[in-house]
């Protein structure tokens, strides 16, 4: 394992026991999830630059990957969310534009998703 890998491991391992130390329902919970999902996030894109196109299909062909993926698309739809509608301009840019300053592109959103307590988070 190269040191970066390391060090990443070593992070969200860390995150983790913090996680499991935490309150329950509380604020240092919400938090130390959010870092656990940020250090996968971290994980996933080394491994996506390791082995560069290949990375999507073969997530989507395995357990582990679909279930990385789909916490990953929960830290999207939760980090994302806070951004909608605080820019300057309500106009969406156009496929493939580079957002500029106030602008978020939501083409990659998704519609909805539903936690393990059963609430749904929509767009």
């Amino acid at each position: 394992m190269n040191d970066v890998l390391a060090l990443l491991v070593r992070d969200l391992e860390r995150s983790i026991a913090l996680l499991n130390a935490a309150a329950a329902d509380s604020f240092e919970q919400r938090r130390e999830f959010a870092v656990c999902l940020d250090w996968i996030y971290r994980l996933r894109n080394h491994r996506a630059k390791q082995l560069g196109g290949r990375y999507y299909g073969e997530a989507a062909a395995c357990e582990d990957g679909l279930t990385t993926e789909g916490f990953l698309l929960l830290r999207g739809a939760l980090a994302h969310e806070v951004t909608v509608g605080r820019g300057p301009s309500a106009s969406r840019p156009r496929a493939g534009a580079r957002p500029v300053s106030g602008q978020v592109d939501n083409s990659r959103r998704p519609a909805s998703v539903e936690t393990t307590s059963g609430d749904v988070l929509t767009a």
